[in-house]
């Protein structure tokens, strides 16, 4: 009986994106539902609202103070986050209803969702 190694750990994801807003697609919304299947798969860690918020402000955000709105830094983040193919080719079911994980990212109490849009397929 062969033993198979241990599965890498999912790459941690606090980079500074350098990658143009949306990129590589041209809707930014169909970017978070890519990032939404990379993190379910294992494939990336996001982390937290709070760790995400304390990566992008350089403190955790107070959910008193921050009330429901959208974070559009934590949101700005995300759609520049970088994606290379090796990524992009991981990636084999998107679910496009506006009601992913990844909004409770964008606001801190989950409650608002936009309408995700449909693009071009997933190339870089």
């Amino acid at each position: 009986m062969a033993c198979r190694p241990a599965p890498s750990p999912p790459r941690r994801t606090t980079p500074r994106p350098p990658a143009p807003r949306g990129a590589p697609f041209a809707d930014p919304n169909l970017k978070l539902a890519v990032l939404e299947a990379l993190a379910s798969s294992g494939a990336i860690d996001l982390g937290t609202f709070e760790e995400l918020s304390a990566h992008v402000h350089g403190a955790p955000l107070d959910y008193e103070e921050v009330g429901f709105s959208l974070q559009t830094k934590m949101r700005d983040y995300l759609v520049r986050y970088p994606l290379d193919q090796a990524l992009l080719d991981q990636v084999t079911e998107l679910w496009l209803d506006g009601g992913s994980e990844i909004y409770g990212l964008l606001y801190p109490s989950g409650a608002a969702r936009p309408t995700i849009s449909t693009s071009p397929p997933l190339t870089a």
